[in-house]
């Protein structure tokens, strides 16, 4: 069933019920006392150079007996999440690519890490911990603390995206890729 809504748009009863989803959540974020659109996040690296500085660290032997490298402090949107019961795994993307991050119930604690079930594909999440390498070669971000950045109310266009492995570029399929009407359009 579809509903008609404004400049003869049609959206259908299955987005609303998601829009009703995320207005809902963005309430409880608020009742539980997490701003959803948080002031200020200093970051200390954009995901390459993340891994770029575990690989440095793990090169010159700088890694702790744990295999954890340097603490850092990245920012990005979420484009993937698998909860696992007492932990989760996502990943992070921001101008210079994607990393992974590790959140554990007993390194959050129950009250922060229940309230990662209100956050969303989509939504702007800055974390602080340190890199390690799981045991398929990925590097990591082991979350100690998350700060939601920025709560996202509508559901994203997310495509494949690919790197040519010539160029570095990054290639979006099946998304919203135009440059121009992406600056003409942030709310799309």
């Amino acid at each position: 069933q579809e509903v008609r809504r404004g400049r003869g748009c049609l959206v259908s009863e299955e987005l609303n019920q998601v829009l009703r989803d995320r207005r809902e959540k963005l309430d409880e974020l608020l009742r539980r006392g997490i701003r959803p659109y948080e002031y200020r996040f200093d970051r200390s690296h954009l995901s390459s150079a993340a891994a770029d500085a575990f690989g440095g660290a793990e090169r010159d032997g700088a890694l702790d007996p744990e295999g954890h490298g340097p603490t850092v402090r990245v920012g990005g949107r979420v484009v993937a999440w698998r909860g696992h019961g007492k932990t989760a795994f996502a990943h992070l993307e921001d101008d210079a690519g994607r990393i992974q991050i590790y959140l554990r119930r007993d390194v959050l604690g129950d009250e922060r890490f229940e309230a990662l079930h209100l956050l969303d594909l989509g939504d702007w999440l800055g974390v602080h911990g340190p890199l390690f390498r799981t045991r398929t070669g990925e590097v990591t971000v082991r979350v100690e603390e998350w700060t939601l950045l920025a709560k996202s109310l509508r559901p994203l266009p997310i495509g494949k995206t690919e790197v040519d492995s010539e160029t570095g570029a990054r290639v979006h399929h099946s998304a919203f890729a135009d440059t121009e009407s992406r600056y003409r359009q942030r709310y799309a």
